[in-house]
């Protein structure tokens, strides 16, 4: 569905939060607690003033690439997000991947820290949300809406 306008953007971003949020999801287990908490430490070193984003994109527990948001933009960016004016930190990530990975075995972490590095909500946007999609990657680790770490399978 094209967004004729930032108010379209934003409307349609509530949304999808909701969406999120209403999926069945779970508890992390050990080795994803310790991958997130690397995903925040990413985070606190975005130099964005307000939201604090790392993401890192995980294949059998290995990193295969990382990336923070950014008060810039990125060429690609536009093909998913029109009314982009940072470079998101899942698209960071996607765009500094160097080699081929199997998407199925993929796991996309996204970790938001606010400007008091308290944990904040981390649901992908829809831009992220559409970038991860096609590159099949459809397991993510996010904050939730009460702070707390989850993951969800929307595949």
């Amino acid at each position: 569905m094209p967004l004729d306008s930032l108010a379209d953007a934003k409307k349609h971003f509530s949304h999808l939060n909701e969406v999120l949020a209403s999926l069945p999801n779970r508890e992390l287990n050990k080795k994803e607690k310790f991958l997130f908490s690397k995903t925040l430490d990413l985070a606190k070193t975005s130099l964005h003033p307000r939201a604090k984003i790392g993401c890192l994109l995980i294949e059998k527990n290995t990193v295969i690439a990382s990336g923070i948001n950014e008060r810039k933009t990125h060429p690609k960016v536009a093909q998913f997000k029109p009314f982009a004016l940072t470079l998101c930190a899942e698209m960071s990530a996607l765009f500094s991947l160097k080699t081929e990975f199997e998407s199925d075995k993929t796991i996309a972490i996204v970790g938001r820290v606010n400007s008091r590095n308290q944990l904040a909500i981390s649901y992908p946007c829809m831009g992220c949300l559409s970038a991860l999609s096609h590159k099949n990657i459809t397991k993510i680790i996010c904050c939730g809406w009460q702070g707390e770490p989850i993951f969800i399978d929307f595949g």
